[in-house]
This record gives structure tokens, sequence and C-alpha cells, in this order.
């Protein structure tokens, strides 16, 4: 029994109750892989098809997309953050981890025709092109590490412009995405820090669950700012310094897309008191 949100708790107490009750069982005999099964026609790249919650898709489909190959007679996937694990067919379509036991991995055709990967392990996983696979990695990561690098620049022109006589320019041109990045990054922080008990801080209305709606729809409004001042400025960019107009232009683009992939699976603006 447990009534505290400890991830780590409930699997040493899973374990602990696994080695219990089967202390006095003998392992069964590893199942005989069979060999010369075609796996080359699973190959590609999967992303989950049907999240355990569709609230987090968004981020399933950054964290769960795994690669499928082949060597031989094993099946290699590799997820895009975590460690390479290694599958035996047992049949044409079921499959056990190399050092399993049983089969808990099945390739199969949805009704549709699409590849789809399914076992308790994975959920279900669709095959997708290789290109979207890899332009969502891409434009994801690359627009995160930009919204950063907006708030570690304004720690260093900020106190500049704050404390000295120096002479900046460009500074709405710096201070837009600065805003627009530091309004996602607070609106995150409070989601994150109400998971610790996100029943009652998600759940209600708290400091945790508002703070997350109105900082989506600062980000938002700022995203948008910070792009119509760019544009306006665009024949004056050579006057000041070439280094902050095209920086700001690529963070304002980060967040744009950030907004418009967000905006796309409901986290903009979302309720998550009465979702």
């Amino acid at each position: 029994s447990i009534n505290a949100k400890n991830g780590e708790a409930m699997r040493r107490i899973d374990k602990l109750m696994r080695a219990f009750l089967t202390a006095d069982l003998n392992r069964p005999p590893q199942t005989p892989y069979l060999s010369g099964v075609d796996l080359q026609r699973m190959q590609g790249f999967y992303q989950p098809d049907a999240p355990r919650q569709e609230i987090l898709r968004w981020l399933d489909l950054i964290t769960g997309t795994i690669r499928v190959t082949s060597d031989g007679d094993r099946l290699l996937i590799t997820p895009m953050f975590g460690t390479r694990s290694i599958w035996r067919s047992l049949s044409v379509d079921l499959l056990r981890k190399e050092n399993g036991i049983a089969p808990t991995l099945a390739f199969v055709r949805s009704q549709d025709d699409e590849a789809l990967l399914q076992g308790p392990g994975v959920g279900t996983l669709k095959r997708v092109p290789a290109a979207v696979a890899w332009s969502r990695l891409l434009l994801i990561g690359s627009s995160t590490a930009l919204v950063f690098s907006a708030l570690v620049f304004a720690l260093i022109w900020l106190p500049r412009k704050l404390f000295t006589q120096a002479h900046l320019p460009g500074i709405s041109q710096r201070v837009w995405p600065a805003l627009a990045s530091a309004a996602l990054l607070i609106g995150f922080g409070l989601l994150q820090a109400g998971q610790a008990s996100a029943p009652q801080l998600l759940g209600n209305l708290t400091l945790y669950s508002l703070g997350f709606y109105v900082f989506t729809w600062l980000f938002a409004a700022t995203t948008v700012i910070a792009g119509y001042n760019l544009l306006r400025s665009v024949r004056q960019r050579h006057n000041g310094n070439r280094f902050v107009w095209w920086h700001s232009c690529a963070v304002s683009t980060a967040c744009l897309i950030l907004l418009a992939y967000l905006g796309y699976y409901g986290l903009k603006g979302l309720q998550t008191w009465s979702y």
C-alpha cells in the first residue's frame, strides 16, 4: 500500500512482491526462437499511436518514437531516448526479448493496412516515414534549444542595460523573444511542479493550474508580438547588431513552431482543472 506519488518506491515494492510470490517457482524454459523469418519487413520508424493519456500525446511522439532495424535473426529496437533492446522471432509475427521467455511483441496490420507493433512494454506503435520522425525531433529539439538560448542571452544583455551605460542596439528585438521564452518555461515549470500531486494541484483551480493556463496564453501573445516586431524592423536590421537581429529571428521562429505544435495538441490555454 502506498499513498504517495513515488515511482521509485512503487518499483521497489513491485520487485519485492514479485520476488516473494515467485520464490518457490522454477523458471520456465526459454522458448526457442525461429530462424529465417523476414525481419526486414518490420524495419522503420514507429511512433506511439494510442497513448495512455491523450493529453500527453505531444510528449509521447517525441520521447516514444523508436527505430526498428534487423540484423540477421535479431530485431533491434532503438528508442530516441534510451537503451536499445534485442528481440527474437517465435513465429512470423510474434517476438520475445533476447533474454525473455514468452512473446511480448507482435507485428500486425491495421484495417487500413498500417504496420503496427504492439506489446505490453511498448503499447501500440505505428510505422511512419523516417522524414516525419527526424523532422519532428530536430524541429522541436532545436526550437527548445533556441528558447533556452534566449534566456541565457538575456542574462548577459539585461544586466548590462540595467546597470551600465553600455549602448545596446535592438533592445525591442531582444526583449519580446526573451519574454516569450520565459513565459513558455515558467508555464511548463508550473505544470511540472504540479505533477508532485497532480489530482490536487492540477485537477483543481490552483496556482499551478491557473499559472499554466495564463502563461501559455502569455507565451502565445508575446510570440505574436515578437514576430510582428521583427517583421516591422526588417529594413533596419543592419543598423544595429546583426547577430542580435538574426538570433531574435531564430528564437521567434522557434517560438512559433512550439506554439503551433503545442496548440495543435491542445496545450495552449489548457484548463487542467476542467479537462
